[in-house]
């Protein structure tokens, strides 16, 4: 399947949890630039929306403090937060 077609179903129809978070978060981008870049690459929509979005998505599994959160890097989180 040519690598447009699989993106469109990554992350909607299929998906990976890695066992360490530290695996798939890039330590040199900030965590908030790294969600709004994977909401891009599978939602249709703009910039400003894929960042509320991610702070939507922040809420919704009750992290406190959404837009410290975002501009944290991925080190300056604890375990259960990545």
């Amino acid at each position: 399947m040519p690598s447009q077609e699989l993106r469109k179903i990554r992350g909607k129809e299929i998906s990976l949890i890695f066992q360490d978070p530290m695996t798939s978060l890039n330590p040199v981008l900030k965590i908030g630039c790294q969600l709004i870049e994977t909401i891009l690459a599978h939602e249709d929509c703009s910039k400003k929306e894929a960042g509320d979005n991610s702070i939507s998505l922040f809420g919704r599994v009750a992290l406190p403090n959404l837009e410290k959160i975002m501009k944290r890097y991925s080190f300056q989180l604890s375990g259960g937060m990545k």
